[in-house]
């Protein structure tokens, strides 16, 4: 291709600012703004001089996706390179499709969880009830729930002031970075039908008072500790999306194009699989030394830079440093653990 009689490409700008990448762009590639979004007034109008003529898309996140729904030409989702047939959706919408895609390839799960985005949309939780797949999803203060077999709507901070102080019991939901994340948790059952059990689950921070919601379903009786651990799974995902930031630059991308996206998000997911899976497999080796943890997802990737990619230092010198990395997280942690399992000996109600 003779890249002077070539098409100039027409390029979309996400988190325009004041345009000195997209002028780079056209400079570099020749390229053609298509569009930008920008919601500062003071830079809208440095853009509106540079490129007269051209769509602002304003607040895209609230916009619709597809061809004919953004009711601006050029289209932007043509610009950025996506498929014509994509519609906008909102999380609890690809929530939905994504676990029917995932429960109709054969994919086991017990339960859902989600923060209040997913508990808030009544289509997600008829859908999961429908598989009858069992959920613990978190809900505002001020949503309501029936109780007294239906003939009651109150809010779910009231009945938290209503639960008397022996009903709480303490739970942990997992190991934490610095010891068992323990809550004081209550459980109330809510109108309900026959074959199902509902339940508003409800958590208290042992130091703070501060009050968190769920709304549980499950097709049969579990115990209260089943619904605590999957309440409590919601933190691994966090950190795994923190571990993916920060170890393979999950979000480290310009989004300039539809399929430079997904190929980015790609490899930073394989990345991180790798990672974990090695991380995973070395956990599961007796470990020799108990002054030492074992091998991290941080502590492996540092390891193969060092000895695949940069090789800036002597083998020796690179395995000394991680010894240290990783003699210093275990003192770390377990003087943290003792000070958590100490300080909170006995629960404490506010």
């Amino acid at each position: 291709m003779n890249v002077a009689h070539a098409a100039a490409p027409r390029v979309g700008s996400v988190c325009t600012g004041y345009g000195g990448l997209d002028l780079a762009v056209e400079l570099v590639l020749g390229g053609q703004l298509a569009w930008y979004a920008e919601t500062d007034r003071h830079a809208g109008t440095v853009l509106a001089h540079h490129w007269p003529g051209i769509p602002n898309l304003g607040d895209i996140p609230h916009r619709r996706l597809g061809p004919g729904r953004t009711g601006r030409q050029p289209d932007r989702l043509a610009a950025a390179g996506g498929p014509d047939q994509v519609e906008f959706a909102t999380k609890p919408a690809l929530a939905r499709q994504m676990i029917a895609a995932a429960l109709d390839a054969g994919v086991p799960a017990a339960f859902v969880t989600g923060d209040e985005v997913y508990g808030a949309d009544p289509g997600l939780r008829a859908d999961l009830e429908h598989r009858r797949i069992g959920y613990v999803l978190a809900v505002g203060s001020d949503r309501r729930v029936a109780v007294n077999d239906g003939r009651t709507l109150v809010r779910v901070d009231e009945v938290a002031g209503r639960i008397p102080t022996r009903e709480w019991q303490l739970h942990s939901c997992g190991p934490g970075a610095k010891g068992p994340r323990d809550y004081l948790w209550a459980w109330v059952t809510t109108a309900t039908s026959r074959g199902e059990y509902r339940w508003l689950l409800i958590r208290r921070n042992r130091t703070t008072g501060e009050l968190a919601f769920y709304l549980c379903w499950s097709p049969r009786q579990v115990p209260l500790h089943t619904l605590v651990t999957v309440a409590g799974a919601r933190w691994s995902i966090e950190e795994l999306f923190q571990t993916g930031k920060g170890q393979v630059g999950l979000d480290h991308y310009q989004v300039r194009g539809w399929t430079g996206w997904h190929r980015f998000i790609t490899l930073a997911m394989l990345a991180l699989a790798v990672l974990t899976i090695l991380a995973a497999t070395t956990a599961q080796q007796p470990n020799a030394d108990p002054e030492i943890i074992a091998l991290t997802v941080a502590e492996i990737r540092r390891l193969l830079n060092a000895f695949v990619l940069t090789q800036p230092f002597p083998p020796a010198h690179t395995l000394h440093w991680s010894t240290w990395r990783r003699t210093s997280q275990a003192r770390a942690r377990r003087s943290h653990y003792q000070r958590r399992l100490g300080h909170h000996s006995r629960p404490k109600i506010k």
